[in-house]
């Protein structure tokens, strides 16, 4: 039992800090690159970097005497395995497989069967990447199929450091609790990410639309309008949409067919906007009223098309709801962030008194103060 507890003592810290660290590595690593380094790099070729310095070192320190062949080949097999259901890349994967294929050279002193069986081992790998994506999903296929690659491992080298084979078959328990542990570790770490997204998404997001939130605005065009009085950015723009009479829809219809209507015009917004020459983000700020932030640098003739367009597009395309074919109408509110706006609630005031002016002035309008200084 030492050499099962000495095995388990040190693959169990090892395989927590692995696991630990390729999420991280496939969760921001490439955004990290591309902020230090300015270069993307895809996250599989990262895990794979990772993967390959582990593998050498581990080698090394065996190379050296400094650790138990029991205790190396526990760390390898674990790498090989873990990384091989990370990897989405297969070109990836095969220069994993190479370089580590090459760094047991000379091959147990030149033994052409062992490298031949290390070959072998490696390949396995290939099938477990390319179906990792159904096993994952499914836990029990998983840990069997990492459970059958793990014994093929283990036997392999009992050949290869002539291991006798009770002491072969307690590693093989080893291996396997430890590896149960580690997948289920990185099951728990993929399902807190999972509902950190969740939340984060719950908190950006209006539930109903699924337009961005009234919390996202606030938080947004306070942003944009610090980086637009600092001179950091072009032109930013603010618009208001209010549905006009949406008042008459919620009687006559009922306010189950009024969430549909919301929900079909958020829905026609985001495509028109998706295919605007500028960046845009839509917020549901209110029962009826939108505010639509024009950011990357649209001139007030721009701003002032784009939101006409979206207005127009509203006007002439009818929603359904249920037997009934309603034609909306839409007034809008447009400004943009001027240099001399110290507070937010600047911004949003004259957009808001623009809306309030095309409300009075007949609906189904735009009106705008973008010509005004900066």
């Amino acid at each position: 039992m030492e050499l099962f507890g000495n095995t388990f003592f040190w693959s169990f810290f090892f395989i927590i800090g692995l696991v630990a660290t390729l999420e991280l590595i496939d969760d921001v690593g490439p955004q990290l690159l591309q902020r230090w380094l300015h270069v993307s790099v895809e996250s599989a070729w990262l895990i794979v970097g990772y993967a390959l310095m582990i593998l050498w070192l581990v080698r090394l320190l065996r190379v050296l005497g400094t650790t138990y062949s029991w205790t190396a080949n526990t760390l390898r097999n674990a790498t090989l395995l873990l990384v091989a259901s990370k990897i989405g890349n297969p070109k990836a994967l095969w220069v994993f497989l190479g370089a580590t294929f090459l760094s047991f050279w000379p091959f147990w002193d030149w033994n052409p069967w062992a490298a031949a069986g290390f070959a072998a081992t490696l390949v396995l790998l290939v099938p477990l990447n390319r179906y990792r994506n159904w096993l994952l999903g499914r836990p029990a296929a998983l840990f069997a199929a990492v459970g059958a690659a793990g014994v093929v491992y283990w036997l392999f080298d009992a050949y290869a450091y002539h291991y006798r084979l009770a002491d072969t078959l307690l590693i093989i328990g080893c291996f396997w609790t430890v590896m149960a542990i580690g997948y289920f570790y990185d099951r728990m770490l993929i399902f807190r990410k999972q509902q950190m997204r969740s939340l984060m998404y719950d908190t950006e997001h209006d539930d109903l639309t699924g337009a961005l939130s009234r919390t996202k605005f606030a938080s947004d065009i306070a942003r944009w309008r610090r980086l637009r009085v600092a001179g950091k950015i072009p032109p930013v723009h603010l618009a208001m949409l209010d549905l006009d009479h949406f008042k008459r829809i919620n009687d006559a219809y009922g306010h189950l067919a009024g969430d549909a209507v919301l929900r079909q015009f958020t829905k026609r917004c985001q495509a028109f906007i998706e295919a605007a020459d500028y960046p845009c983000a839509l917020y549901r700020t209110g029962g009826e009223e939108f505010s639509l932030i024009i950011a990357g640098g649209a001139d007030d003739a721009g701003a002032t098309a784009l939101v006409e367009g979206m207005v127009a597009n509203c006007r002439n395309t009818p929603v359904q709801v249920g037997h009934a074919l309603l034609h909306l109408t839409v007034s809008a509110g447009l400004t943009s962030i001027f240099k001399a706006d110290l507070h937010t609630d600047n911004v949003i005031g004259r957009a808001d008194s623009n809306l309030y002016s095309a409300k009075h002035g007949g609906r189904d309008t735009t009106v705008a103060d973008v010509a005004g200084g900066r």
